[in-house]
C-alpha cells in the first residue's frame, strides 16, 4: 500500500484532533502542576490521559487501538521522567516555579506527541498497527520532526 507523504487533515479532522490533544494536554498539565513536588505522582494521570489520547485520534482518522497499542505509543516517551529530568535541573523543587516549568513542560511534550501520532494516523502508516509495530510507528515520526539545528561554517571574507 503506498503512503501519501504529507497528508492534508480536514478541517473536521483537525477541529477533533484539536480537542483531543488539548483535553490530554490539559489533563497532563494540571497533574505535573498540582503534584510537582511529590516524586512520581503526576504519571498516575499522564500517562493514561496519554493513551486515551491515542485512542481518540485513532478514531478520528477511522482506526481502532487497543489499550496495549495505545500503550506501546505512549511508553517509549516516558514523558514523566521526561518531563522531570528537565523540571528538576531547571528548577529543582522551588514551590510555584518548579510546579509552572513542570506543567509546561508535560502540555508541551503532550501537544507535540498528539499532533505527531494524529499526522501518523492521518497519513495511513496506522493500518493494522499492533503492539511491535508501535515503536517504528513513533520511531518514524520522531525521526520526521527531528529538529536540529544547522552550524554552518562563517564565510571567511579574506581574499588569498
Amino acid at each position: 500500500m503506498a503512503f501519501a507523504k504529507e497528508a492534508e487533515m480536514t478541517k473536521e479532522q483537525i477541529i477533533k484532533c484539536n480537542a483531543i490533544i488539548h483535553t490530554a494536554s490539559a489533563a497532563s498539565g494540571s497533574a505535573s502542576f498540582f503534584t510537582s513536588q511529590i516524586p512520581l505522582a503526576d504519571s498516575v494521570i499522564i500517562v493514561p490521559a496519554q493513551m486515551v489520547m491515542v485512542v481518540g485520534l485513532a478514531g478520528v482518522f477511522g482506526y481502532k487501538v487497543t489499550e496495549g497499542v495505545a500503550e506501546a505509543i505512549v511508553g517509549p516517551f516516558i514523558s514523566q521522567q521526561i518531563g522531570k529530568a528537565v523540571a528538576k535541573q531547571l528548577v529543582g523543587f522551588i514551590p510555584v516555579a518548579g510546579n509552572i516549568v513542570k506543567a509546561t513542560i508535560s502540555v508541551t511534550f503532550t501537544e507535540t506527541l498528539g499532533w505527531l501520532i494524529a499526522q501518523k494516523f492521518c497519513e495511513g502508516r496506522a493500518r493494522n498497527l499492533d503492539a511491535e509495530d508501535a515503536l517504528n510507528f513513533v520511531g518514524d515520526a520522531i525521526k520526521k520532526h527531528n529538529f536540529k539545528k544547522k552550524v554552518s561554517k562563517p564565510h571567511s571574507n579574506h581574499h588569498k
